[in-house]
């Protein structure tokens, strides 16, 4: 497999602006940057989102916003590998490069709330409630504009976006992105690794061949790369997989447990309070309000 980092978005005839509309099997599986900041309205799909630092479930109707040269992927579940599973991931994409408007442009006082809005997407920025419906409207509306009005379309969008959406930054405070491009093919080796095989036991040496590295070195090179150490992400990533199965309501706690990774359900629920700050129980109990109120 070829293995990708640094990925070209922009069209051929440069303009400020791409649209995207994915429709495939499965979203771009490779840990990856690029110098564009994006949009993402997720239309119909569901999976595990990393996003620098950060390991986050996705679903259908999330909305979020990159800044440029924050490494990223969004992974679907195994299922959406399969040949034959006839499964499909729908999203809209924006691109758009700062830098084009001008650093002039962009410190004007009337434009202090999108440039704010701009410095936090630097960490990933996710957008909550029910705003998202009224961002993918927007976002929807901005398919069907062409030339200067979708250049405005796009500064409407960040403004809403800016003044009037619940949001949250994705990533850690103390998270440095590391782009290396000549290592990411390393890195999404690893990343592969865990993500097909996160319900087995891994163990540490195991997982130190895969990246051709001692237990040591890998350890070292695993936190300057992630901000975390290997076992914290190996949970979160099984934490995460945990997470969507008690939104599907189709399986127990126990059953839950075993098939994430966990040994045992002593430790299931540790690993579950201390990544979600909540128990399993209290997380179903969230969505079912969620859903209500919805």
């Amino acid at each position: 497999m070829k293995y990708s980092s640094l990925k070209k978005v922009s069209s051929e005839n440069d303009q400020i602006i791409e649209i995207l509309e994915l429709k495939e099997p499965h979203f771009y599986p490779l840990w990856h940057f690029h110098p564009e900041s994006e949009i993402m309205l997720l239309n119909k799909s569901i999976g595990t989102q990393y996003v620098g630092d950060a390991i986050e479930n996705f679903k259908t109707g999330d909305v979020v916003l990159l800044g440029p040269n924050i490494p990223h992927v969004w992974r679907n579940s195994k299922e959406h590998f399969i040949e034959g599973a006839n499964l499909v991931a729908e999203a809209t994409v924006i691109y758009f490069r700062e830098e084009r408007f001008g650093s002039d442009f962009l410190s004007l006082p009337e434009m202090s709330d999108i440039n704010k809005l701009l410095t936090i997407a630097q960490r990933g920025v996710r957008f909550e409630g029910k705003t998202n419906f009224v961002l993918a409207e927007k976002i929807h509306a901005m398919t069907r504009k062409e030339g200067s009005n979708r250049v405005i379309g796009l500064l409407s969008l960040l403004s809403y976006m800016a003044n009037q959406c619940n949001y949250r930054p994705i990533s850690s405070l103390s998270y440095i992105p590391r782009v290396d491009e000549s290592d990411f093919g390393r890195f999404n080796m690893v990343l592969a690794y865990l993500m097909n095989n996160f319900s087995k036991k891994i163990k540490l040496d195991e997982i130190a061949g895969v990246a051709n590295m001692t237990s040591t070195a890998f350890c070292k090179y695993f936190k300057s790369r992630t901000n975390k150490t290997f076992v914290r992400f190996l949970n979160e990533i099984r934490i995460g997989h945990a997470c969507k199965l008690l939104m599907e309501k189709e399986k127990g706690p126990s059953e839950i447990c075993y098939e994430s990774g966990f040994n045992n359900l002593t430790n299931f629920h540790i690993q579950f309070k201390k990544i979600k700050n909540m128990t399993p129980l209290e997380y179903q109990n969230r969505l079912a309000g969620e859903e209500l109120v919805g």
